[in-house]
């Protein structure tokens, strides 16, 4: 997998963008956007029913709410760029190879160096399992489950060799290899 730094870039601004809309969009589907003296248009208020009368849609919306709901989700979205600035400059799947080095976690490291090199692979199996049982009539659900489990143990047990075979293991003690698998190990 090739690291584009330019790409990440560009989904971690996306994604900060995104989270301000949302942010702003709750403030005006929730009432919570009502503070100042420049009025917008806006809906009626709706209040539900049942166990959530305490909650009330819509309402009135001013400039300065909109405002404050945005200013409010900027740490958050700087968060986001941080971290995606972080990501761009310095692959965090490198923190794998210091796993051996640090005493009693490890395999935690490890664990979770397998989990995020496993979740490109997760989402392809979900689509790919979507459409296949979208094209054969069945709609997804719970049958959906078995397809990406397997792929995913077998990739995860994959990588988990792979790191194995190449001194990264958190203990002393070596998984066994199956006679035969060596060529199904990942590289």
């Amino acid at each position: 997998m090739q690291h584009k730094p330019l790409r990440l870039l560009g989904i971690s601004v996306v994604g900060a963008g995104v989270f301000v809309v949302l942010r702003v969009f709750y403030r005006f589907l929730f009432g919570g956007a009502s503070s100042g003296d420049t009025v917008l248009p806006h809906l009626a208020p709706v209040r539900l029913a049942g166990p959530f009368s305490h909650i009330v849609l819509f309402g009135p919306v001013t400039l300065e709410g909109m405002v404050q709901a945005a200013a409010s989700a900027v740490p958050f979205a700087l968060a986001i760029l941080a971290t995606g600035a972080l990501v761009a400059l310095w692959d965090p799947r490198r923190i794998i190879t210091l796993a051996p080095r640090i005493p009693g976690a490890g395999s935690l490291v490890l664990a979770a160096g397998i989990a995020v090199a496993t979740l490109p692979l997760v989402l392809d199996t979900i689509t790919t399992t979507r459409r296949n049982l979208m094209m054969r009539g069945i709609r997804p659900g719970l049958r959906s489950f078995v397809p990406v489990l397997e792929t995913t143990i077998e990739r995860s047990v994959h990588i988990a060799r792979a790191l194995e075979s190449r001194g990264l293991s958190p203990s002393h003690q070596r998984m066994p290899i199956p006679p035969g698998s060596e060529s199904q190990v990942v590289s």
